[in-house]
Parts: structure tokens; C-alpha cells; sequence
């Protein structure tokens, strides 16, 4: 399913923008189901609203949190966790679990029937994507924006 907003696409809308309301066509399989009508966005709803919590509290973590050492989280780590949070919930993913792990990182997991797609984000290297299903041997990657829609993709599909 994909949602196109007009004012991104019609200057006439433009002044939509940004008042959380849009004019928007949905498409599911190639078929308009239907068009021209207004979506007001609720500030407040998040598909992943609490995953998004718990990466947050993540900053009231301390170095030693599991008591065998683990090094707590940076606020910069956190930080590039909830920009993804929240940008997939821009594209409705669900995030199927999160959490820390013993040198700072964080773990973003999304779970498809036999697909999972983790995001992994590091102190000290660039985050990474991985790619794990039944039929298929993993793959690893450098998280970037065109990386993860096509993992989306492959999730979805």
C-alpha cells in the first residue's frame, strides 16, 4: 500500500504542508481505491510509539547495566536508533523488538513470517543492516536510506 500526498506533487497544495493535513491518493496492487480525500495525521499516534520509549530509556542506562560489564549506550547511538524508529514508522513498518547490547550498540529488529531485518547501530563503525531469512544466507550492510527501503521491500514482499 503507498500513500502519496498531492502537496508534495501539486504547488496549488503547497500551503498543506505543514498542518498535518494532506490530500492523498492510495494505491494498493496498482488500483486506486481512493482519491482526493483529506488524512488529518494525529501528532500523537506511533505505530512503534513504545519501541521508540524504550530506545529513549536507554539513556538512563550506566556502564555495568547487565552487571557483566556492558557499556551503556552514547546519547549520539540513541539518537541515529530513534531517527530510524521514527522513519519507519513514516513508512508503517512495525519494529518487532529492540534492544541494547553489551558494547553500546543497539539492536532494531523487524520481523516478517520466516524474514527478520536487523539494525544495528554501533559506537565506533557505521551502523549496519542485516538480512536473515530460512530460504537465504544472511546479509550484511551498511545501513543507508536506499539500503533500507530495499530491505523493506524484500521484507514485505
Amino acid at each position: 500500500m503507498m500513500v502519496f500526498d498531492s502537496y508534495s506533487i501539486n504547488p496549488e497544495l503547497a500551503y498543506l504542508k505543514n498542518t498535518g493535513t494532506a490530500t492523498v491518493w492510495l494505491y494498493e496492487n496498482s488500483k486506486m481505491v481512493f482519491h482526493n480525500s483529506t488524512v488529518i495525521k494525529d501528532q500523537n499516534y506511533s505505530l512503534n510509539q513504545d519501541k521508540i520509549r524504550s530506545i529513549l530509556k536507554l539513556q538512563e542506562l550506566t556502564d555495568n547495566w547487565d552487571g557483566e560489564e556492558a557499556i551503556a549506550p552514547s546519547r549520539e547511538i540513541i539518537d541515529a536508533a530513534v531517527a530510524v524508529a521514527r522513519r519507519l514508522d513514516l513508512l508503517s513498518q512495525e519494529i518487532y523488538h529492540t534492544s541494547p547490547g553489551p558494547n553500546g550498540e543497539i539492536l532494531i529488529s523487524l520481523r516478517k513470517n520466516q524474514k527478520n531485518i536487523e539494525l544495528l547501530f554501533f559506537a565506533n563503525k557505521s551502523p549496519k543492516i542485516v538480512r536473515i531469512s530460512d530460504d537465504e544466507e544472511p546479509t550484511q550492510e551498511v545501513l543507508n536510506d536506499k539500503r533500507l527501503q530495499m530491505a523493506l521491500s524484500w521484507l514485505n514482499a
